[in-house]
């Protein structure tokens, strides 16, 4: 029993102690059995001294981190059980060999940094033990893990251009809380030709902070040139980081924020789209922001260069703007209200709620449309100025005129619908409003009434009308009076132009087309005009270039052009079609076939035109006065077509050819730039014609002078051959580049007005030229197309009109002629490419002692300086085309040459002579009868002399006797001769007693010939 009992009470001492003295076995043991480490987690360790908690001696965790991310893992020593150190170590793909190893002291907490570059998740395995001491090796701790993914520029933080990131922070040591965040990367896509600025403005003193810009090529980043201040060159007094830089193309831009100093860096991110000013000292310089409206958030912001160091930065609403700039140009201004004003300023900003306090009473935009369909808008418009006068502080008092840089931008942070309640009245032409127009918005505009606004109805003029009208808008809640201001509808009558070409030396002919030509019609406001041309009240066409073909007779045309508002200017012209004369040609020339076969034709064809376009109006205005810019081209082409026509004759056809066929085209220009000046006021449009400068030579001879900057302005002062080419072909091309960038307009026009006797400079008149400067950018090419062709014409024999020359040959009879005259028609057009711009730049404040008043419509980022392509366009800004005929020089007649025959037959007889003679009478004189009579004779006398030596060579061995005559031969052949003598002298005797015959004429043509054309 002793025994029983002694084995009874060691099994129970060892089932109280093994669980003390032996290790535990738990599920985290190693890595297979590892915990997952989402967020945070708390766990007990010990080993190998451990009280009644028992033995853990590994705890292992596994910490999968994502890709381009930082996981900071932190192990806080609890010391809740005994004073214990622990030991912490991090494996990847090695557990037997840890990437880092650390320890952590009882009640301290330390961590370590996981990173992630790679493009795939990645685990850590952490393990957690005790290092064995004097006393119990037990605690508790708390394990947790923060995880940073805008660390790599690949997990970079998107924002918008024009934010303003909340407060963020940089640390690489003595962090608060131990949270580590070495580096931040945010990500921005920017459109092309965009002035930006970056600006990380420290909040914390005495840190230091850095940032820098990388640029997106082809998937990775490129360093590229910005500038750069403040950061650590800057020194620990400089809290702002500040870059600027100009996009060429649109791209996606990488930002890394960074400190190389301990402890945290808070600050806060901006990327600003704006726009850079130099402001002189004893000067300012503002930019508008028209675009917002009641209840938006704006953020307005002002980064300027480090030195100098005394420009303040305002805002104003428009009310307060005006008195401010009359306060600074001459004292008379009280004094405005401020929304911002910052002395001396670095980076300076201010963000708030637009509201009716802040902008004041409204105008309406614009105050001026000429479109049916405007939207008229009331948003309040802020001024941000940059101000170096004494306004507020004085500028340093040295002996040099300092200039100071400094980028302005306003972004618009969140937006905010306000209902408001419009009224729409229209001034009737005796002075009364009526009210035509009404509703609720809450966009800050109106759209117009059905139908569109009208522009006819408060004053009507020759050539201009207007309706003036009146806009009140109250706040929907309050009923506060938000505007009451006005606006006009304005329009300008078109201007009819047309030009007819085609002539036959300055009359038009039966059967050669018409050309009307009415492209050069323009509208002093751009409108698309209708186009209607009336030919003795029926309506011809609606085109504005045709050509039609009009048989003999007078006409009266009547051409129409009409604007979109139905304003109508009309031409009328009264022309005559003639047939087709022959007495006009230079020369008369008479072929005779088949002896002459070749006659020269010579063509010489002018054909003048005229190419305008319509001006083009800025989008500025200024002392009530607008600017529109045209262009005249005057054009002529001589084209000279000359050609051998051979003639061939066979059985009594003729056929034609054209053979060293030369054409020669001359190409003379002359081009102009008008400069259109309009009176707001009156809205009388006065035209200033000047040759159009270049800046190269077009054409030899060329006149120019000095013009600013320019040592040579050549001026187009005279209609001047540009091009000259002969070829065999009638269609040739010429090309002219016109360009001159940045000139001075006033300056040229004045030269003008010195050099060319008469000329005027109008600009002068309005009193500015000493106050702004207005350049103009030419990039213009004249593409001159010409094209002919010779259309050839004969009168058939018994015929009285001309017809086309046929293919097949012409039946000329012997007692018949024909007729025949050829003319060519040169086809010119021009096309213009290219643009004109211009700019108003503006000497401030000088400007503002002319009395220059608030710009129509406001532009965003003035920069002291507007700018407008007035003329720019993909295809021709400008096209015309013209016709022309011309006659040939040389109007031949062509007959058969009669005294041509075919050969006589062998043994002919004297009566076949005799007929041939009577027949030729016919169209021959008496004397052309004898003189044919007398040479059949001799060839008849001739063939028998043929014949005699051709019996002479008969064989020798022919009987001679046979050669001798006897008595009776003698007395037969004298017989013989006796007789003929005698029936010839009866023959003779009989034709003198009859009168002679006329010679057989023709048949002429209706039309008379001109002396010496007659046979």
């Amino acid at each position: 029993m002793k025994t029983k009992a002694s084995i009874l009470v060691i099994l129970l001492i060892l089932t109280t102690t093994l669980p003390v003295l032996l290790p535990s076995v738990f599920a985290d043991d190693d890595s297979n059995t590892a915990t997952i480490l989402i967020d945070s987690s708390t766990g007990y360790i010990c080993s190998p001294d451990c009280g009644p908690e028992g033995i853990d001696e590994f705890d292992w965790y596994r910490v999968a981190v994502q890709p381009y991310t930082i996981s900071q893992v932190f192990v806080e020593n609890l010391d809740d059980i005994a004073s214990v150190t622990m030991r912490v170590s991090v494996y990847t793909n090695d557990m037997q060999n840890p990437e880092h190893q650390f320890e952590i002291d009882a009640d301290d907490n330390e961590s370590v940094l996981l990173n992630n570059s790679m493009n795939a998740p990645m685990d850590f395995f952490v393990e957690i033990t005790t290092i064995d001491g004097w006393g119990d090796d037990g605690s508790n701790y708390v394990i947790s893990r923060t995880d940073e993914s805008d660390n790599f520029w690949q997990v970079a933080t998107p924002i918008q251009p024009g934010s303003f990131l909340p407060e963020g922070f940089v640390c690489i040591s003595d962090c608060q809380d131990g949270v580590i965040d070495g580096e931040d990367w945010y990500e921005v896509v920017i459109d092309a030709d965009q002035q930006i600025a970056v600006v990380a403005e420290e909040l914390s003193w005495w840190t230091l902070l850095d940032f820098e810009i990388f640029k997106l090529v082809d998937g990775n980043i490129q360093s590229f040139a910005y500038e750069y201040h403040g950061g650590s060159a800057g020194g620990l007094q400089d809290y702002s980081v500040r870059a600027w830089f100009n996009t060429t193309e649109a791209s996606t831009y990488l930002i890394r924020v960074h400190t190389s100093e301990s402890d945290n860096v808070r600050f806060n991110l901006s990327v600003s789209i704006g726009t850079w000013v130099d402001v002189v000292e004893d000067d300012f310089h503002w930019v508008s922001f028209p675009n917002v409206k009641f209840g938006d958030e704006i953020r307005v912001q002002a980064v300027r260069t480090d030195t100098p160091n005394d420009l303040d930065v305002l805002m104003f609403n428009a009310d307060a703007f005006e008195e401010y700039r009359l306060g600074v140009a001459d004292g008379s201004g009280s004094s405005p209200n401020e929304l911002l004003a910052e002395e001396d300023c670095l980076v300076c900003s201010i963000q708030f709620t637009v509201t009716p306090e802040d902008s004041g009473l409204l105008h309406v935009k614009p105050t001026t449309t000429h479109d049916a369909q405007q939207e008229i808008s009331w948003s309040p418009t802020l001024f941000l100025v940059a101000d170096y006068t004494d306004y507020r502080s004085n500028p340093p008092a040295n002996d040099q005129v300092d200039t100071a840089s400094i980028f302005l931008s306003i972004s618009v942070l969140e937006s905010q619908s306000i209902s408001e309640n419009y009224q729409v009245f229209q001034e009737e032409v005796n002075g009364e409003w009526t009210l035509v127009h009404s509703g609720t918005t809450s966009i800050g505009t109106l759209q117009p009434p059905t139908g569109g606004w009208v522009s006819d109805v408060t004053e009507i003029d020759d050539g201009f009308t207007k309706t003036v009208y009146k806009v009140e808008v109250r706040d929907d809640l309050s009923n506060q009076l938000l505007t009451v201001s006005t606006f006009e509808v304005t329009n300008l009558v078109p201007v009819a132009k047309m030009q007819l070409s085609g002539d036959v030396g300055g009359s038009f002919r039966q059967g050669l087309p018409v050309v009307f030509d009415g492209t050069t019609s323009w509208d002093g406001d751009n409108d698309v005009l209708s186009y209607s041309w009336m030919l003795d009240g029926v309506e011809l066409s609606t085109e504005p270039l045709f050509e039609a073909e009009f048989v003999e007779g007078d006409y009266l045309l009547e051409f129409e052009v009409e604007d979109e508002f139905g304003a109508q200017s009309r031409l009328t012209q009264a022309f005559s079609v003639d047939s087709i004369s022959l007495d006009g040609f230079n020369q008369n020339v008479n072929i005779t076939v088949p002896d002459e076969t070749v006659a020269t034709i010579t063509t010489v064809n002018v054909n003048m035109q005229e190419t305008s376009i319509a001006p083009s109006w800025t989008d500025f205005e200024f002392i009530s006065t607008g600017i529109g810019i045209g262009i005249n081209v005057e054009s002529r082409i001589t084209q000279t077509t000359q050609y051998d026509l051979v003639l061939t004759y066979i059985d009594n056809q003729t056929s034609f050819s054209k053979v060293n066929l030369t054409v020669t085209t001359e190409t003379a220009l002359k081009m102009n730039l008008a400069v259109f000046i309009r009176d707001l006021d009156t809205n009388n449009v006065t035209i200033y014609d000047m040759p159009m400068p270049s800046e190269g030579q077009i054409y030899e001879g060329q006149p120019w002078f000095p013009v600013g900057l320019f040592d040579r302005v050549y001026y187009w002062g005279d209609l001047a051959v540009i091009d000259t080419t002969t070829s065999t072909n009638s269609t040739n091309t010429v090309s002219v580049d016109v360009e001159i960038p940045a000139l001075d307009l006033m300056d040229y026009i004045t030269n003008i007005a010195s050099n060319i006797p008469g000329s005027q400079v109008p600009l002068l008149v309005l009193g500015i030229a000493v106050d702004y400067n207005l350049y103009i950018d030419i990039d213009l090419q004249v593409d001159v197309h010409n094209d002919g062709d010779t259309i050839e014409m004969v009168v058939q024999t018994n015929a009285s009109t001309p017809e086309l020359l046929p293919d097949t040959p012409v039946d000329l009879q012997p007692d018949g002629s024909i007729q025949y005259f050829s003319y060519s028609d040169t086809e010119s057009s021009i096309e213009i490419f290219g643009s004109i711009g211009l700019r108003l730049r503006i000497a401030q404040p000088a400007w503002l002692t002319t009395g220059l008043g608030f710009i129509v419509e406001d532009p965003m980022f003035l920069e002291g300086e507007w700018e407008a392509k007035l003329v720019n366009s993909s295809g021709p800004i400008g096209i015309s085309s013209s016709m022309a005929y011309s006659l040939s020089d040389q109007l031949l007649t062509i007959a058969v040459n009669q005294t041509v025959e075919e050969p006589i037959e062998e043994n002919e007889t004297e009566n076949n002579a005799e007929d041939t003679n009577s027949t030729e009478t016919n169209g021959t004189t008496d004397e052309n009868s004898l003189n044919n009579t007398t040479e059949n004779q001799g060839n008849a006398t001739q063939d028998t002399q043929g014949d005699t030596g051709t019996s002479s060579e008969q064989p020798m061995d022919t009987n001679t006797s046979s050669e001798a005559f006897n008595p009776l031969d003698y007395a037969l052949y004298g017989g013989i001769v006796a007789v003929v003598f005698l029936l010839l002298l009866a023959f003779g005797l009989l034709r003198r007693k009859k009168p002679p015959k006329s010679p057989q004429q023709p048949n002429q043509p209706s039309w008379e010939f001109n002396q010496g054309n007659s046979w």
